[in-house]
């Protein structure tokens, strides 16, 4: 195996591994900063009702299920 035959095979499979990964990596980081910043659920006293979609997308985060 050559070394540009090489490079392309590690290549290849950095972009399948990328593809996999990717959009995990971009979800945790996502919800993480929603439950930050706690848009995820209310405060006491407040007026806020956080929407449905961010209460299950942070449950998923913390908790692995829906």
């Amino acid at each position: 195996m050559t070394s540009a035959a090489s490079l392309k095979s590690v290549r290849l499979i950095h972009r399948y591994i990328g593809l996999f990964f990717s959009p995990t990596i971009l979800f945790f980081a996502i919800t993480g900063g929603l439950q930050m910043f706690g848009l995820h659920e209310s405060a006491r006293g407040s007026s806020y009702v956080p929407p449905n979609i961010l209460v299950h997308i942070a449950e998923l985060h913390k908790k692995g299920t829906l």
